[in-house]
């Protein structure tokens, strides 16, 4: 594969490279493909077994929407399965990205993701520790994971094995003292295995709702409730989306990022406002309808 011409390297003196206090081994420089602003966003990691199964994909998927809903930006590692659906879904969802490499640019890991890290590198960001040239060798994946916990509030485990990579992404996090949470499986599945050995010993909070996640990190969380009841078509879902990232926000404000002229924007605005999604404030701002229960 041929080298982008327009990778930024990042060192410790470039004002936007991540504060890595918390890690006793922090990578020398990162180098990156798209919006290195994305650094400075609040993330939240969203990672799992390769071997998803497909409760493992609705729960990726509902959770994942949920966190790009409420404003977090979703860091992964563009592995096969809970990785790729999470990048996948939070593109989808118009939210913010970060795919963090075990190699570097010139050798994307697993082959099929090369159109998944064009797209990443094109509306998010795709990151590695390693120059260009170097291999993904075994090593290299677990060494990743810690920057995957450090650049986020907290990792999301949706379906783990008892010997999967993703648990080293958790226990990394629980070393540099960030939130992890997991979700329950089935007692019979394998692939549950271990995210229920991480509740049962205590190490996450268990998630069964994005409400969970929002409560444990103490944010404001918009009620995924009234969303999924109202069926949002795509013109809603963007405004939704861009109010709970970037609100309040001004009706000019709101005009310049979505695109949509006026006179539909105000017909969104108000049926979305009788709906309960969002509010209006004084001066034509409008946030998300926020809610702490």
């Amino acid at each position: 594969m041929s080298l982008p011409n327009d990778i930024v390297i990042l060192d410790k003196t470039h004002r936007d490279f991540p504060d890595f206090q918390v890690l006793h081994d922090p990578p020398e420089r990162l180098y990156c493909l798209g919006d290195v602003s994305l650094l400075k966003t609040n993330c939240i990691a969203v990672v799992g077994t390769r071997r998803m199964t497909r409760y493992g994909r609705d729960v990726t998927e509902t959770l994942t929407a949920d966190c790009v809903r409420n404003g977090l930006t979703v860091v992964s590692g563009m592995a096969r399965g809970v990785d790729t659906v999470a990048h996948e879904t939070a593109l989808a969802k118009g939210g913010g990205t970060v795919a963090v490499l075990g190699s570097g640019f010139d050798h994307i890991y697993p082959a099929e993701n090369a159109d998944l890290f064009r797209r990443i590198a094109e509306k998010g960001l795709v990151l590695t520790e390693y120059e260009p040239g170097m291999p993904p060798l075994k090593h290299q994946f677990p060494a990743r994971n810690r920057i995957i916990a450090a650049l986020s509030l907290g990792v999301l485990v949706t379906e783990a094995g008892e010997k999967s990579g993703a648990l080293i992404t958790a226990y990394d996090a629980l070393d540099q003292g960030r939130e992890v949470f997991a979700v329950p499986g089935g007692i019979f599945s394998p692939e549950s295995a271990g995210t229920n050995r991480l509740i049962r010993a205590g190490h996450a909070h268990m998630v069964t709702s994005g409400a969970d996640i929002f409560r444990a990190l103490g944010q404001d969380y918009v009620k995924n409730e009234k969303i999924t009841a109202l069926q949002l078509d795509i013109e809603q879902e963007k405004v939704l989306n861009i109010v709970c990232k970037d609100g309040p926000l001004h009706l000019n404000g709101l005009i310049e990022k979505t695109g949509i002229e006026l006179q539909r924007l105000n017909s969104l605005l108000f049926t979305m406002e009788l709906s309960g999604v969002i509010e209006k404030l004084p001066g034509n701002f409008y946030q998300a309808a926020v809610t702490n229960k």
